[in-house]
């Protein structure tokens, strides 16, 4: 069996982007007739999650929140597969079905499933009765992305009450204003403190400014993507986060404009 190492080299990007990147790389090794593995060893990992200490508990990031779908071993003797260097045999070969890829091949480990159940039982969530709100903020004034106001999703919300009279909401908001906006219009919304939530009018990527450790943003990470994909409703912006739980997810999803 021929493998490959998946590995990228833009190292400031977001974790959910090199989530994403991943799985492309992922699908065209497989169209390619390769075993892909991915491999994010230290001098390959995006920058804003470098961490030391789990990094000489497990030296492949990626396997810090995930299993591998389809190479259980490293094959460190294998050739690498850099995404920036790889675009024409990937754009060769896109995911046909981004729902069932990203279901069969994204395998969240124990210890984020762990997180999830710890969290919901805290909070008493039930996420079968949740309308989970994401929105994305902060460096889109760099990248050129539209920053929609958070007040565009509140006749959305308010349709969904409509019917759903009895659902909770749950936001999580880049920055600290588009949450304080949305509590102040639905007081019983629920905002999770164990999510960092960045200044009003922050201009860098949220998780560059957390103070948590590496390893611990990733956990946010990974955990939101997890949970937004189990709501009943999923109301977001554009992001890649979010994307990402909207391939996952079996519940409704309502793309803000």
């Amino acid at each position: 069996m021929n493998y490959v190492n998946l590995e990228r080299t833009e190292l400031r990007a977001s974790l959910s982007s090199w989530i994403n990147s991943a799985m492309n790389a992922l699908n065209a090794a497989s169209r390619e007739g390769l075993t892909g593995y991915i491999h994010w060893p230290r001098h390959r990992c995006p920058k804003a999650y470098d961490d030391s200490e789990a990094f000489a508990r497990c030296p492949n990031m990626f396997e810090w929140y995930f299993h591998q779908a389809c190479c259980r071993a490293h094959p460190s003797s294998a050739p690498i597969w850099a995404y920036e260097d790889s675009h024409p045999v990937i754009t060769r070969h896109p995911i046909e079905d981004y729902r069932a890829f990203f279901r069969q091949h994204l395998l969240f480990n124990r210890d984020v499933i762990d997180r999830l159940e710890t969290l919901v039982a805290r909070h008493r969530l039930c996420l079968d009765n949740t309308i989970a709100v994401s929105w994305r903020g902060t460096d889109n004034v760099i990248d050129g992305r539209p920053r929609v106001p958070i007040e565009q999703y509140f006749p959305v919300i308010d349709r969904i009450l409509e019917v759903e009279r009895d659902f909770d909401i749950f936001v999580k908001a880049e920055e600290e204003g588009a949450t304080d906006t949305l509590l102040r219009r639905y007081p019983k919304a629920i905002a999770l403190p164990e999510f960092f939530t960045a200044s009003a009018g922050e201009t860098q990527m949220q998780d560059w400014v957390s103070p948590a450790s590496g390893y611990e943003r990733g956990m946010q990470v990974v955990l939101l993507i997890l949970l937004f994909s189990q709501c009943k409703y999923l109301l977001k912006n554009n992001a890649n986060l979010s994307d990402i739980a909207t391939r996952l997810s079996f519940g409704r999803v309502i793309n803000i404009v």
